[in-house]
């Protein structure tokens, strides 16, 4: 058998594909995710009470809160602004030092732990970078959800993607990760 001169030329070389996601982990439930985000949230709470005393106190240098006129009304506006993004700054600050070792290391929060969940990278299955996960996952995603008036409906809109088929939120697209069940790795 002769070839046929109009095929085309063969190559011994592997052709590369894109790699398919690796869905062979079980995702995580939906209440599991839930379960370990409260379990975080009580975490966090804990320990900003502290800063729930101290910061209005020193932001309002002991204010009464009673006004006289709408120059005062903008001065209280202006020492709540300054107390929230304080307080904002803090909850990020206490919840790095809280998870982020672990977050790096395992791919867990405390909460994600004592539900034996974890992030994981979404196409391979491995953990991601302390980079990804703590920069893009939470610190993006934090960063967004700061925005005055826009960051509550986007945060609304993150967190009611989890009830696609992925069950992945907005933050776990930007990072290119999901959430599973530990044991099935």
């Amino acid at each position: 058998m002769s070839e046929n001169p109009y095929s085309p030329p063969q190559t011994h070389e592997p052709v590369l594909q894109s790699p398919e996601p690796n869905l062979a982990g079980k995702l995580a439930s939906r209440w599991e995710r839930l379960g370990a985000a409260i379990i975080d949230l009580i975490i966090l709470l804990i320990c900003m009470i502290p800063a729930s005393i101290l910061i209005p106190l020193a932001v309002n240098h002991g204010d009464s809160g009673v006004t006289s006129n709408w120059v005062d009304l903008i001065d209280l506006s202006t020492a709540s602004i300054i107390g929230n993004t304080a307080y904002s700054i803090l909850s990020i600050i206490l919840y790095v030092l809280i998870n982020g070792y672990l977050l790096s290391k395992s791919g867990q929060t405390i909460g994600k732990k004592i539900l034996n969940i974890q992030i994981v990278d979404y196409h391979t299955n491995q953990l991601l970078t302390p980079g990804k996960i703590l920069g893009i996952r939470y610190g993006l995603a934090q960063l967004i959800a700061t925005i005055p008036k826009v960051g509550d409906l986007l945060g609304l809109i993150n967190i009611l993607f989890i009830f696609g088929n992925e069950k992945r939120c907005i933050h776990d697209l930007m990072a290119n990760s999901k959430v599973i069940k530990k044991s099935s790795l």
